[in-house]
């Protein structure tokens, strides 16, 4: 198990608290989660009350860092942006919730352009669904820029000289969560945590995949169903895409569905 601080955003935890939070996880190198420029209210909001910008606030406070993921950062000044890259600090991008409610959308290509780290979560779990989750950051940016493959430009070279915009995407879903947790996974490799899963290759939306494409089918097309197996540090979680527990989990939804009638 490893353990984090996640107070919630700058307008739920009050300045002495994020100083005291910020100092803590420095003494025991632990990561920082807090939800941040989210709505526009929320820097109006914070203004008013701090004299700056949430991102200055954090930065302020020692919560601003290499080790800290801000949840969202949908409207971000010049100022936040270089504060953000300048800090090393992870982006952590929720698309299906930040549709929801309608909050607009993450400015992926200046801050993958910037050299930000951006990695992918759900947040209100409105949807879970990280294949979603990475081609939404994708078409938000194809629907600003009105044009597609924006993201492309940003990935390394393959053998052929192509270009493929799953490569920037799928690190946000791997190495960089891995990053955002502060475990050492995300990847394939000896002494790392084993967190894999496996996927249905005879999947209809995988036909005709090839080992070069798979990232681009998974990212743009293949539907969750399509993950058989999921494994967390070694221990399997899901089988056969069926969850550890299931059923019961579902009864137990069921009854409190029905006791709220």
């Amino acid at each position: 198990m490893s353990v984090g601080l996640a107070p919630h955003s700058v307008r739920a935890v009050d300045r002495s608290w994020l100083e005291a939070i910020a100092a803590h996880a420095q003494l025991r190198d632990q990561v920082l989660h807090i939800h941040v420029c989210e709505q526009r209210l929320e820097l109006e909001e914070c203004a008013a009350e701090h004299g700056v910008g949430p991102i200055a606030l954090l930065a302020q406070t020692g919560m601003l860092g290499p080790r800290t993921t801000l949840v969202h950062a949908t409207h971000l000044d010049d100022a936040a942006h270089r504060a953000i890259a300048d800090a090393d600090a992870i982006v952590c991008a929720c698309p299906t919730t930040e549709r929801n409610l309608g909050d607009g959308f993450l400015p992926a290509e200046r801050l993958i352009a910037d050299g930000v780290r951006v990695c992918l979560g759900s947040d209100s779990q409105a949807q879970i669904d990280l294949f979603t989750e990475a081609r939404l950051v994708e078409y938000h940016e194809r629907l600003r820029a009105e044009r597609r493959n924006v993201l492309a430009r940003y990935a390394q070279p393959r053998a052929d000289g192509g270009l493929q915009t799953a490569d920037v995407l799928w690190p946000m879903i791997a190495h960089t969560g891995a990053q955002s947790l502060g475990i050492d996974a995300g990847e394939i490799r000896v002494g790392a945590w084993a967190d894999l899963m496996t996927i249905d290759l005879n999947h209809p939306t995988l036909v005709g995949a090839r080992a070069d494409s798979l990232r681009s089918h998974l990212v743009f097309d293949t539907p969750t169903a399509a993950v058989r197996d999921v494994f967390v540090a070694g221990q399997p979680i899901m089988r056969g895409g069926v969850v550890r527990g299931q059923a019961e989990i579902i009864a137990r939804y069921r009854e409190v569905v029905a006791r709220l009638g």
